[in-house]
């Protein structure tokens, strides 16, 4: 009922995912954008899951520094957490049609690194400015988010990502934040995330707050020094590469995905991910 496809540079290159392409530059290990298809129904459109896969995060040219660095390897968080739900609604046999796709990268600093002011031609086709090689995660979603939704326009699209820091100062440490273009998607998965006690907490695509994405050479750039709400700012900016008409949530993971004390991923929001799977 699986079927697997992993894409690594020269194809990432013929399907323009500029995004994952740039945030990879510095790394000796080849950027890849795996493809999981569970088939679980012939005939249902599927359910699409994205989910960021940076597997160390050193914040590139705009450098983390200090105890910043320490505990990068969660940045896969996002990737690892389909993995878990996926795999475990196989073995529980639902019939379902899902899709995971996973862009796979390191982002790293030496001579080759993508750049502060450069423009970045993504998979749909928009340019984006970067204006902080630290906001990778959302460049690589961007292209995965596009590839999924152009190729299967599935009936739902989540994405899943340990993408701000900023969740923490939005939701704390017991909620995971929550955005949406479908009011009807998004109070699915608060019901969801309830019913297994890993609560979301909804945050607005406040539309005002597009005006700080505005660039004088692309389109948009992938960070603003004007925009404060951190969370909010990466589910907009990720909201330029999904169809308008295709149901979208974005769950930003930050705040839950690993316990810094204890130094280990916390596996939450697998068991929400599965229950809406299931119901959905």
């Amino acid at each position: 009922k699986f079927s697997l496809k992993v894409f690594g540079k020269k194809e990432l290159l013929k399907m323009k995912c500029g995004g994952i392409l740039a945030v990879s530059r510095a790394s000796a290990e080849e950027p890849l954008m795996i493809v999981m298809e569970y088939h679980g129904d012939g005939k249902e459109a599927p359910i699409a899951l994205v989910g960021k896969g940076v597997t160390y995060d050193c914040g590139g040219l705009s450098l983390k520094i200090g105890q910043s660095l320490r505990f990068m390897k969660q940045d896969l968080g996002g990737a690892a957490t389909l993995l878990g739900a996926l795999l475990t609604a196989s073995l529980l046999g639902f019939k379902k049609n899902v899709v995971a796709v996973l862009p796979i990268v390191e982002n790293l600093i030496n001579e080759k690194s993508y750049k502060v002011d450069d423009v970045i031609s993504m998979h749909n086709g928009k340019t984006v400015e970067v204006t902080n090689t630290d906001a990778e995660g959302r460049l690589i979603l961007a292209d995965a988010l596009s590839y999924a939704d152009t190729t299967w326009k599935p009936r739902a699209l989540i994405d899943i990502a340990t993408l701000t820091g900023g969740a923490f100062m939005a939701v704390g440490d017991d909620l995971t934040a929550i955005m949406s273009n479908n009011p009807a998607l998004c109070s699915f998965f608060k019901t969801t995330a309830l019913s297994v006690d890993e609560p979301v907490w909804e945050l607005p695509l406040h539309k005002p707050y597009l005006k700080h994405f505005e660039s004088k050479v692309a389109d948009i750039v992938n960070s603003s020094l004007k925009m404060k709400a951190r969370t909010i700012e990466g589910g907009l900016f990720l909201q330029h590469f999904v169809h308008e008409k295709t149901p979208w949530c974005h769950l930003d993971i930050a705040s839950v995905a690993f316990d810094e004390i204890q130094g280990l991923a916390t596996g939450r929001n697998v068991r929400m991910l599965v229950k809406f799977l299931e119901k959905f």
